[in-house]
């Protein structure tokens, strides 16, 4: 509720009422004591005070029966009063609640006769409402319910019109086209809620010297209607706008702001202006000293709200002024940063910093001014640059010029950098993360490393320049970045700067994108090694270039380590990628272990190796910090550095690890090899037959649970694969497992050696027949027209058409020119058998067949005849 506001304005008002009339309608917020219960009175009226005469004898009682129709109710926010009008049934005719700031006329017992209506009644001071605003829309809450079923709504009818008896409804036209100044119509829907409604006034053109409002509330716009509604009215007041709409000069448009520039002289016959108020009066006020021209507009009710007033200032040429600046930023920071003071009569400043086009040089144009753009710059780029670049001056020029078209040359010349430990190029790689959000959903997308090396130069304010030379994303060449004036504390290097990509390569678009607020975090780790860490964000909220949009954030992450950029990658259907393996050389910080990893999750493929025996591990690096990120399955091998104290699974260090873990769905990649003191590996192997593996380890047999088997050759008369037993493995080579139990290893301290892993693993006979192992990813087995694979069916080996072969499983290959058989089988030290189920992850066969002396399985026996069953001779 806004009583306070309704009293100061009630009381204004009531002072100029007699004179010329009110700008807003006394007690509009209800609160004031009303005449009766149901009568607001105080400039609203309802059936209380109606005009009943044209009833007779019967007006008393319709006035009576009525005035029910306007009660109290609860206000608005809570306040102690709003009105309430009501619709009823009167004599069985159907009566609407209203309320006016004019009289009602009750003429007739039928709501639709003309007689019926409210009016401007000029013989009273309280029938009617001398009215002097000329507001531009009016707001008022209410609440309506509905009677009835049928669609309508409460309305709200204001009529600005002339010094006469005004009538709503049922003015004649002529009367309307000669009386009416402004009208407006507001309605209302159904709602149990308090609603806030406004509209909007339009003007006729017409005025009067004497003019009053005519305001109606009723619950329905056609008369007797509906019944039973009810129509919930508070807080009605009349807007009068009070800002400039717009501004033109000498023909052309000026953007509308609280303060304006026009580089030309100031000519009051040029100038055009207006209000968004209908009755809002502009008043203007040049110094013709300053050129300086005030602008204020007033609200139509300023007499009794003297508030409601904007002011604005347009700055003019003076012919006297030459042009100037008002001030110069140099990469963001202002002159007093560099320990200088501007003065727009200095034209010329040597700034304690090295030159590079890459620094950003804006200014501010003074009075009477305008800063000149280079036009080839915004030819090429249709970009606006302000600053002029002069490489071999070594000098940066900002120039503006008057509505003379006289010019003025700001001139910044640069110190050349001082020596220091700390300038040079410190190698190292980055990784650029790109943002992207569309439809409230955020991708994120960092590249893998790329080397790239960050040099440092030294200012003679003690100050550091930061260049990252050739910076790209998304493989998009973009540019240099250049960060200048850049403190040393300790050894943190923080900036938040201003900066333009520069660059010769002709596609890229560094140039293009304009001016750049970056923000700087760097860790300058040894000045003497070269190391440094840390991460650049370039800011792209609020900009407009169509590139820079692409991106909610850009940010670039840079390593002490390079990498080997041309190792092999994983990716996924996003475009992520991750590298295969990885060799590293420089420094390992801990910060920087994180990105050793990056993108690995994303593409749920593990690097098989990381090489960093040949870089320098920083002491507080753990074995955690080196595998932070990787895929939770892996064989992720560590080559570290020969000083290491490092140990852990699969961590190598001078050719040896404290364990060799193999996880079983997993592939394997061994650049290097080494000895481990413990293996484990967590296959699970069948002990009710015969399983197959290769590992890239070697070891004693009897190291392992159960007997190991290796191909000799092959039995073309017999049609048999020949096996025997080994007292040792090979790294490298296929072999046959009888397992006693389901851990391949004894024990957990087998020590094995561990060869090269991408070396081929096969066992060749001699005779076109060869066992073949798989180290990678699973193995697509395929006869061809020169071999054919061959696999387990009811205890002899059969062809396979097509097959799988997973991770550290065999397979046996026939050249099709030994094939002549229709099936194999084997044989163990010269015995043909058929117990074999060989869990070579596709293929496989149960106990129990039977097979003659031959090989050859027999479905059905003799009695006294000798046969192979499980792997024995057994007369029946």
């Amino acid at each position: 509720m806004r009583k306070i506001l309704f009293t100061i304005l009630s009381a204004a008002a009531l002072t100029v009422s007699a004179q010329t009339g009110v700008y807003q309608v006394g007690n509009s917020d209800f609160e004031t004591k009303w005449t009766n219960d149901n009568e607001p009175g105080n400039g609203w009226n309802s059936f209380g005070s109606a005009n009943t005469s044209g009833l007779g004898v019967l007006g008393g009682i319709a006035k009576r029966s009525s005035k029910k129709n306007t009660v109290k109710t609860t206000g608005h926010n809570g306040s102690a009063t709003a009105v309430q009008l009501k619709s009823s049934r009167i004599f069985g005719t159907k009566a609407n609640g209203n309320l006016t700031t004019g009289t009602i006329n009750m003429g007739s017992s039928t709501p639709t006769d003309e007689s019926n209506h409210n009016y401007t009644d000029l013989s009273g001071e309280y029938k009617n409402c001398l009215f002097a605003g000329r507001p531009d829309s009016v707001v008022y809450y209410a609440k309506f319910k509905r009677g009835e079923s049928s669609d309508y709504k409460g309305r709200f009818h204001a009529l600005i019109h002339g010094n006469y008896a005004y009538k709503d409804p049922y003015e004649t036209a002529e009367n309307k086209a000669k009386y009416l100044i402004a009208e407006a119509t507001v309605y209302a829907d159904e709602s149990s809620d308090w609603v806030r409604y406004s509209g909007a006034f339009t003007y006729t053109g017409k005025e009067d010297a004497t003019s009053y409002l005519l305001a109606s509330f009723t619950t329905n716009e056609t008369p007797g209607a509906t019944a039973y509604d009810e129509f919930d009215i508070d807080d009605i007041s009349f807007i009068y706008n009070s800002q400039l709409a717009s501004v033109t000069y000498d023909g052309a448009n000026v953007s509308v702001a609280t303060a304006m520039n026009v580089a030309k002289a100031y000519d009051p016959n040029k100038i055009v202006l207006t209000a968004n108020g209908v009755g809002a009066s502009i008043e203007k006020n040049y110094n013709a000293t300053t050129g300086l021209l005030t602008i204020t507009v007033k609200g139509n009710d300023v007499s009794v709200n003297p508030t409601n007033v904007h002011i604005y200032t347009i700055q003019f040429a003076t012919a006297s002024a030459a042009p100037k600046l008002a001030s110069i930023s140099v990469g963001g920071q202002s002159l007093a940063d560099f320990g200088l003071t501007f003065n727009p009569a200095t034209t010329t400043y040597t700034l304690p910093i090295a030159y590079h086009r890459g620094i950003v040089v804006e200014g501010v144009a003074g009075a009477n001014s305008t800063l000149m753009r280079d036009e080839e710059f915004y030819e090429t780029y249709a970009l606006t640059e302000n600053a002029f670049y002069n490489d071999h001056n070594k000098t940066i020029e900002l120039r503006v010029k008057n509505s003379n078209g006289d010019e003025r040359d700001y001139v910044l010349r640069f110190t050349d950098a001082v020596s220091a430990t700390e300038s040079g190029d410190y190698p190292g790689a980055l990784s650029v993360v790109l943002s992207t959000t569309a439809e409230g959903s955020t991708t994120t997308n960092a590249s893998p490393l790329a080397n790239e090396q960050i040099s440092l130069t030294k200012n003679s304010n003690g100050t550091y320049n930061i260049y990252l030379p050739n910076f790209n994303f998304s493989g998009l060449p973009v540019g240099n970045i250049y960060v200048p004036n850049v403190p040393l504390a300790g050894s943190a290097m923080n900036a938040t700067r201003t900066i333009r990509l520069t660059s010769s390569e002709e596609m890229a678009v560094g140039a293009g994108l304009g001016h750049l607020p970056v923000v700087l975090k760097l860790n300058l780790i040894s000045s003497a090694h070269k190391r440094l860490e840390g991460a650049i964000d370039i800011i792209t909220t609020g900009t407009t270039n169509p590139i820079l949009t692409r991106f909610s954030a850009i940010h670039v992450d840079c390593v002490p380590f390079t990498v080997n950029e041309n190792a092999p990658q994983n990716s996924d259907d996003k475009d992520n990628k991750a590298y295969a393996n990885q060799t590293l050389w420089g420094y390992i910080s801990k910060a920087s272990t994180k990105f050793i990893h990056l993108n690995e999750a994303a593409v749920r493929k593990p690097m098989t190796y990381v090489d960093m025996s040949v870089a320098t591990l920083a002491d507080d690096v753990t074995a955690e910090d080196l595998k932070q990120g990787a895929v939770a399955a892996n064989n992720t091998l560590y080559y570290l550095p020969a000083t290491s104290t490092l140990t852990g699974k699969n961590l190598i260090v001078n050719g040896r690890t404290t364990e060799f873990a193999l996880n079983d769905a997993v592939a394997i990649e061994v650049p290097t090899q080494f000895s481990a003191d413990k293996t484990s590996y967590d296959r699970n192997f069948t002990t009710t037959g015969y399983t197959t593996f290769a590992l890239p380890v070697t070891t004693a047999a009897s190291t392992l649970n159960g007997t190991v088997y290796e191909l000799k050759g092959f039995n073309a008369a017999r049609s048999a694969f020949d096996f025997a037993p080994v007292a040792n493995i090979e790294a490298n080579k296929p072999y046959l497992f009888e397992a006693n139990n389901a851990a391949l290893f004894a024990n957990g301290a087998v020590t094995v050696a561990v060869a090269n892993a991408d070396t081929e693993v096969k066992t060749h006979t001699g005779v076109g027949v060869e066992q073949e192992g798989n180290y990678g990813e699973t193995k697509v087995l395929a006869s061809d027209a020169t071999n054919t694979y061959y696999g387990y069916s009811n205890g002899q080996f059969v062809k396979a058409t097509t097959g799988t072969l997973n991770c550290y499983r065999t397979a046996f290959s026939v050249a099709n020119a030994a094939a002549g058989a229709r099936s194999f089988a084997i044989s163990i030290n010269g015995t043909v058998t058929g117990i074999i189920t060989l869990d070579n992850g596709t293929m496989s066969v149960e106990k129990g067949q039977i097979f003659d002396l031959q090989g050859r399985r027999v479905l059905t026996t003799k009695k006294g005849q000798t046969y192979i069953i499980n792997g024995k001779k057994v007369i029946l």
